[in-house]
């Protein structure tokens, strides 16, 4: 991941999430959401995460299998393994916005930008997981670039028409 894979602040609380006690040792309820989530299980210091998120980062991951940190995320970790000890730490939850996400699509470069919500989940107010949402915000990217290309040459063009 490129170095502006950073930390920038804290994530809005969406409230608690509530899972059924036969699914919460697992974190199967992750595997049918729409979204691209990741579940990282304190107990076993292990991410499980479902298709969408493999998929969103290009990774060849099974969903349901746990995976380490380092394979979970891929180059992305560095980035996230801080955020995730302040959370376990105490910290309510954090967010990656807008953060460009480079990998190989057969063996050709590909760059897409995801926002990331990382959120703790307690039971009797201790920490068991702590689950991460992502959505692809590529075209909004996109269209902020081109709308600010838009401004600046309106305003060149504006300029250009009161020196003459």
């Amino acid at each position: 991941m490129p170095d502006n894979f950073i930390d920038d602040g804290g994530a809005p609380d969406v409230g608690a999430i509530a899972v059924p006690e036969r699914r919460r040792a697992r974190g199967e309820i992750i595997f049918h959401a729409a979204l691209p989530l990741a579940l990282y299980r304190v107990a076993d210091a292990a991410w499980t995460v479902n298709r969408g998120f493999a998929d969103a980062l290009e990774l060849s991951l099974d969903p349901g299998k746990s995976y380490p940190g380092d394979i979970a995320w891929g180059h992305g970790w560095p980035k996230v393994e801080p955020l995730i000890a302040r959370i376990l730490n105490g910290d309510d939850d954090h967010a990656l916005y807008d953060r460009l996400v480079e990998t190989k699509v057969n063996g050709r470069p590909h760059r897409r930008c995801w926002t990331f919500a990382f959120s703790p989940v307690r039971e009797n107010e201790s920490i068991v997981a702590v689950l991460a949402l992502s959505a692809e915000t590529t075209r909004q990217m996109h269209a902020e670039a081109r709308l600010t290309f838009l401004l600046d040459l309106s305003e060149r063009l504006r300029a250009s028409e009161t020196t003459r």
